[in-house]
């Protein structure tokens, strides 16, 4: 490609560019094109192709462990989308259809194949929607955390209570209105583990594809003084510890 050998101070021929640009080779082309468009800030096309580079890339950052991250490159997507879009006229897409070549569809009423630009105005229209799922994403990890955080205050809770008592027989007979309410607020915790991370999950749906498809699956408590771990919520099947049914199969 004639671009690879573009040095320091000649310019880019965004001719030599599309070319990156078409066969999606993202990775080689951003630097090359994040140069072209200081030098241009009159081609749509070139914003409209930043704006896919950036798209791309949130693709494929963890969407709960780069959140912040995730959301940013949607945000500049968008910003390069708008940008299109403001300079996306009949004339732009006709002059240079070569370049609009991925909305090139056969017409239904003449049967010819060719670029509409109402097409493009279309896909521009639609991924500008982004901006919404990038706050989605910030929305969806405050669930995340709160699912995680109220079960690990469960977690440490019962641990509590499990350093009172050297085993079940002691806590029988030692209970008394304090450990009632010690129980009712571990089962309280844990119920709002569970309603955080159904919201979660409901908005995980609403999103489509995340990258993560994550279960409870509570676990029973058979063993009062065993050491009870932390589990990883981002593992699809979270084994987590059933504290509400033994706080009130205790009680």
């Amino acid at each position: 490609c004639a671009i690879a050998h573009v040095s320091a101070g000649q310019k880019i021929k965004y001719k030599d560019l599309f070319v990156l640009l078409s066969a999606k080779q993202y990775t080689e082309a951003e630097p090359f094109l994040k140069k072209y468009l200081k030098d241009n800030t009159d081609n749509p096309n070139a914003y409209l192709y930043m704006g896919l580079i950036l798209e791309d890339k949130a693709a494929h950052v963890d969407i709960l462990k780069e959140t912040e991250r995730y959301a940013s490159l949607l945000d500049s997507a968008v910003l390069y989308f708008g940008m299109a879009g403001k300079g996306m006229t009949e004339k732009e897409v006709s002059r240079n259809e070569d370049y609009y070549m991925m909305y090139n569809r056969r017409d239904l009423r003449t049967g010819k194949f060719g670029v509409k630009h109402s097409d493009v105005v279309l896909d521009i229209e639609t991924r500008m929607k982004l901006k919404d799922r990038a706050k989605q994403a910030l929305a969806l990890k405050a669930k995340f955390k709160a699912a995680e955080t109220t079960y690990l205050k469960s977690l440490k809770f019962f641990k509590v209570i499990q350093s009172e008592y050297p085993d079940m027989k002691h806590l029988y007979l030692q209970a008394d209105d304090s450990l009632t309410l010690q129980l009712n607020h571990l089962a309280q915790l844990y119920d709002s583990c569970h309603v955080h991370f159904n919201d979660y999950k409901a908005l995980a749906k609403m999103m489509g594809k995340i990258g993560y498809n994550q279960d409870l699956d509570p676990q029973d408590i058979l063993d009062f003084k065993r050491d009870q771990s932390p589990t990883d919520f981002y593992s699809d099947d979270i084994k987590i510890q059933d504290f509400k049914r033994w706080a009130l199969s205790t009680e």
